[in-house]
């Protein structure tokens, strides 16, 4: 089954640096990984299918519609954009792996590329913080939240200081 993305690319597009001739191809996968490796140990599997369920159908509501407004896209958005950041220069080709460069411009130092990747990194943490708050306040209203449906669903994780290392 396709994963259902909880953010559109026009979402990253509008709420980030991220350029709109930038290539849809080129990132939308990171999307999945993002809410797969992150965001689903954070809300654990069941409350994690059930806001994408509900998003899907058109029909999220309540504290759901909240979290995902307020705390899950934001931190979507500006995961999304840093793990592109540090990667979208480079591709694989049939002739190896390749840096494009750009023409009429400078690509960043490593250390200016550094910075803005930590920056959008730093973004996207304060959202999943806040929606770890926003889940110790009002976790108990939400029982999707409490357990899982079976043993082999991700349980929700506490988030605090929840690294985001594996991006850089």
């Amino acid at each position: 089954m396709a994963e259902i993305r909880l953010t559109t690319t026009q979402n990253i597009v509008k709420n980030t640096p991220m350029s709109g001739n930038v290539g849809v191809d080129k990132y939308i996968y990171l999307i999945d990984d993002v809410q797969i490796m992150v965001l689903e140990p954070v809300l654990g599997t069941n409350l994690y299918n059930k806001i994408k369920t509900d998003y899907n159908d058109n029909s999220i509501a309540g504290l759901y519609l909240q979290m995902l407004e307020d705390y899950i896209q934001p931190f979507l958005n500006h995961a999304v954009f840093a793990e592109y950041t540090r990667n979208g220069s480079f591709r694989v080709r049939n002739n190896g792996n390749v840096k494009h460069s750009p023409t009429n411009s400078t690509t960043m130092t490593d250390q200016e590329d550094t910075s803005f990747v930590s920056h959008q990194l730093n973004k996207a943490d304060n959202y999943l913080q806040r929606l770890q708050k926003f889940l110790d306040f009002k976790g108990s209203e939400i029982p999707e939240y409490l357990n899982q449906l079976n043993d082999y669903d991700v349980e929700a994780k506490d988030n605090k200081g929840f690294n985001l290392t594996w991006f850089v």
